[in-house]
């Protein structure tokens, strides 16, 4: 009896297709590496949050007084997508929010994030922090998350650090 095997142009695009969803994955971690290797570092100030997120073990959720900010203020002509520049101080503190439309060309001292209006709540960066089972407790003290930008609106959440900026 003779066995049915697939043919070669289907094994071809197959493989062809993986190898190129492989390429794809690759150059996403590649960029992302950069941006954190040389990317502007700047800190964004934690907001409180349920610290039931906390006792999951192994997961924090997170919240920015810049969110918050902007929730209060977003105006009606701004749409749910759009843009924040924010201010820069000496230390890296981000503040100063400027919503816009457009994307604003980021200015030396400045960052420039894309922003997301989802319900009552204001979509900044990522809202979770992802640690080892245990160290609940350690990430506690944490105030503000470490960002990498690479300039244009990519933020990169890098670590969280505590009030004077030390990593946790």
């Amino acid at each position: 009896m003779r066995r049915e095997s697939a043919s070669w142009p289907s094994i071809a695009l197959a493989l062809g297709t993986a190898l190129l969803a492989l390429a794809l994955i690759n150059l996403a971690i590649v960029r992302n590496q950069q941006v954190l290797r040389e990317g502007t570092v700047f800190y964004l100030q934690l907001a409180p949050v349920d610290p039931r997120s906390l006792l999951q073990g192994d997961y924090m959720a997170l919240n920015y007084e810049i969110s918050n900010q902007l929730r209060s203020d977003w105006p009606e002509q701004i749409p749910d997508a759009a843009w924040v520049s924010l201010s820069l101080d000496p230390k890296g503190i981000a503040g100063n929010p400027e919503l816009s439309a457009q994307a604003p060309a980021a200015a030396p001292g400045t960052v420039v994030l894309q922003v997301r209006k989802q319900g009552w709540q204001v979509v900044l960066a990522t809202d979770g922090y992802y640690f080892e089972e245990g160290q609940g407790e350690r990430y506690q003290r944490a105030r503000y998350g470490q960002f990498h930008s690479d300039g244009g609106d990519k933020a990169l959440l890098s670590t969280l650090v505590d009030e004077n900026l030390n990593p946790l």
